[in-house]
Formats: C-alpha cells, sequence, structure tokens
C-alpha cells in the first residue's frame, strides 16, 4: 500500500515537471518592479531580445520621467513579457513589465 503511494506521488511529480515544460505561466503584471537586471535575467534567463525605451505607447509625461529605458523581451508560444528597466542607484531597476497574449497589442 506504501509503495503504491510512493509510486503515485512520483508519476504526480513527473507529469508536473512535464507540464511546466509545455504550459508557461506568465507572472502577474508589473511582478518585477524593483527587481535588478540581474534578478531578473536570474528568474527568466536572457531576454530573446532587448531595446531601448518603453514597450507599448506610454504616455510621452511617463515616458519623459524615465529616460535611458531598455525593455527586455521574453518570447513565449503563446505571447510575449516585456519587462522594462532603468538606471537607478548605479543599477539597473525593473520600472515596469506585462505580459501580452500572443494576437495582442498595445
Amino acid at each position: 500500500m506504501r509503495r503504491q503511494r510512493l509510486l503515485y506521488a512520483l508519476l504526480l511529480l513527473i507529469s508536473i515537471a512535464i507540464s511546466a515544460c509545455y504550459f508557461y505561466i506568465p507572472p502577474r503584471d508589473n511582478a518585477f518592479v524593483g527587481s535588478t537586471r540581474q534578478q531578473i535575467i536570474h528568474k527568466l534567463g536572457n531576454p530573446t531580445t532587448q531595446f531601448a525605451g518603453h514597450y507599448g505607447n506610454p504616455p510621452s509625461v511617463w515616458a519623459d520621467q524615465h529616460p535611458n529605458c531598455v525593455t527586455l523581451v521574453y518570447k513565449k508560444t503563446d505571447g510575449t513579457l516585456y519587462v522594462t528597466i532603468e538606471p537607478k542607484n548605479g543599477d539597473r531597476i525593473g520600472l515596469c513589465s506585462q505580459w501580452l497574449p500572443k494576437g495582442g497589442a498595445f
């Protein structure tokens, strides 16, 4: 009986691990605000690409308050995660982040 329960538990763990490989669960919006670039890359890995500036189309007043930003882009099969970082206290710190599902637009 105990051996059977251990086998079921092992099978459950294996199925969860396999599912995690195929399904990406996006983080909530602004999940990386305050995180350093290093912390973001440690959690998400290297970005697919990056570009200077903000993602989407933020109001110009807000964008002007946050110059010199860089956006890290993480492309996944079902969408894209955008994480904007800005220079602050000698490091690059997360300013905002958002998941955009495949087919979506800002």
